[in-house]
C-alpha cells in the first residue's frame, strides 16, 4: 500500500513541470521558438532619383543644356518617398535592392545597390567605402539607365544629408541598417566604351533601408 501511494506521488510530481518545459511552439530557452519558426526580417527597400545634367565645366552630350531622370525607383513626396522592396514590380521589370550600413568606430561602412531589369531598367551603386556621420568626399557612385544604354560614374562624389534640396527629414539620417541621403558627383564620365566623352553633373537622391547592419 505504501508502495503504490509513492509511486502515484512520484506520476503527479512529474506531470505537474510538463508545461515549462520544450513543447511545440517553444524554443529551448522557453522564448517563441523564432530561431526555428519565426518570422523573418522584412526584404531591403529603397528609393532613388538619379540625374544627369550639364556640368559647371565641359559638355555633357546626353544633357547639354537640360537635367534628365536616368533612373528612379519609388516616388518622390513631400515626406518620407515610397520606396520599392527587393523582388517587387518595378517600371515594367523587378527591383532588386542590396545594401549594407554597418557600424564602424565615428562613421559607416556602406554598400547600396538599386537595380530594376527589363527595357527601361537601370541602376544605382553606391560605394563599399566608410562614409563619416558628416558626409563627405568619399562615395564612389555609378548609375545606368535605359537599360544600360546610358552609365556614368565618379570616385569620390560628395555626400550629403539632404532631400529634394533641404535636409533630411530624419534623424540620425545614417543609422545601422539605413541611410537617407544625397550624391553629388560633378565630373562624372561615361562608364560605357563607345559612349561620349566629356562630363556631366550625376545627382542622385536615394534611402536605403532594412538593409544588412
Amino acid at each position: 500500500m505504501r508502495g503504490w501511494i509513492l509511486a502515484t506521488f512520484l506520476l503527479l510530481a512529474c506531470g505537474s513541470s510538463s508545461p515549462g518545459g520544450t513543447g511545440p511552439g517553444r524554443g529551448t530557452d522557453g522564448g517563441s521558438g523564432s530561431s526555428s519558426g519565426g518570422a523573418s526580417n522584412p526584404p531591403p527597400d529603397a528609393f532613388v532619383l538619379a540625374t544627369l545634367g550639364p556640368a559647371s565645366h565641359g559638355t555633357c552630350p546626353p544633357a547639354a543644356t537640360t537635367t534628365s531622370t536616368v533612373f528612379a525607383l519609388g516616388t518622390a513626396t513631400g515626406g518620407h518617398p515610397d520606396t520599392v522592396q527587393n523582388g517587387a514590380s518595378a517600371g515594367g521589370g523587378v527591383a532588386s535592392v542590396k545594401c549594407t550600413v554597418h557600424p564602424n568606430g565615428a562613421g559607416f561602412d556602406v554598400t547600396l545597390s538599386a537595380e530594376v531589369s527589363g527595357p527601361l531598367g537601370g541602376s544605382l551603386n553606391i560605394g563599399p567605402d566608410t562614409v563619416p556621420m558628416s558626409g563627405g568626399q568619399v562615395v564612389g557612385v555609378s548609375v545606368a539607365g535605359g537599360a544600360g544604354a546610358v552609365g556614368y560614374s565618379q570616385t569620390p562624389c560628395t555626400l550629403t544629408y539632404v532631400y529634394n534640396g533641404n535636409p533630411v527629414p530624419a534623424s540620425p539620417p545614417i543609422a545601422a541598417g539605413r541611410i537617407w541621403g544625397h550624391a553629388s558627383c560633378i565630373n562624372a564620365s561615361s562608364t560605357i566604351p563607345t559612349g561620349p566623352t566629356g562630363f556631366c553633373d550625376l545627382e542622385a537622391d536615394f534611402v536605403f533601408e532594412q538593409c544588412e547592419q
